[in-house]
């Protein structure tokens, strides 16, 4: 029987369809195949919306026995889905496409310590998904001497950069010429 898996998308990877050379629907595609390659199933969940998320944890908590979780900028700030991946207690694995950036001060994921490992690169969701079906989850098992490993090639999820804007030009309307007597502020003289 093959290990089953729930994938979450969290907030913003559907920005990924956006002009990218690199699409949701790609990315989704090699997570099938790779985890098919693998003999894993996986079911794979996207949201904008954090509630939505622990939904799909608390819904399918009897079907999966393990998760993927890209929280996206949930990783700030996702204390509700950190709680609820501790709660489930399954083995769980926290991916991210590019380092993280220092935001606000933070620099490190609050769901971090609620998974067993964390896996960043253009490859963490397929690294993943290895590190699931070779039951390593850390990634400091050696891997064994003469061991087959499956050739996939290296997906790249960078987003092109935005095209350049032009800068608006303003002109401003020819000012009236004021009379002392119509301008503000100034004394009226009388003749």
């Amino acid at each position: 029987m093959a290990r089953r898996l729930l994938v979450l998308h969290g907030p913003t990877l559907g920005f990924l369809d956006s002009g990218s050379s690199q699409k949701l629907s790609i990315l989704d595609a090699r997570i099938r195949a790779h985890a098919a390659a693998l003999k894993l199933e996986v079911t794979i969940v996207r949201s904008n919306h954090e509630g939505a998320l622990v939904d799909a944890l608390e819904e399918r908590r009897q079907w999966y026995e393990g998760v993927i979780v890209s929280p996206g900028p949930l990783a700030y700030t996702g204390i509700v889905l950190r709680q609820a991946l501790v709660e489930v207690d399954v083995p769980t694995l926290e991916v991210h496409l590019a380092k993280l950036k220092k935001i606000a001060g933070r620099a490190t994921s609050v769901i971090k310590d609620a998974c067993d490992a964390q896996v960043v690169g253009a490859d963490a969701y397929l690294d993943a998904l290895e590190r699931f079906a070779a039951d390593d989850l850390t990634g400091k098992k050696k891997k064994a001497k003469g061991k087959a490993t499956l050739a996939r090639p290296p997906m790249t999820m960078s987003l092109p950069p935005p095209p350049a804007l032009a800068k608006p030009t303003v002109t401003a309307p020819p000012r009236p010429e004021l009379t002392p007597v119509e301008r503000p502020g100034a004394r009226l003289v009388r003749p």
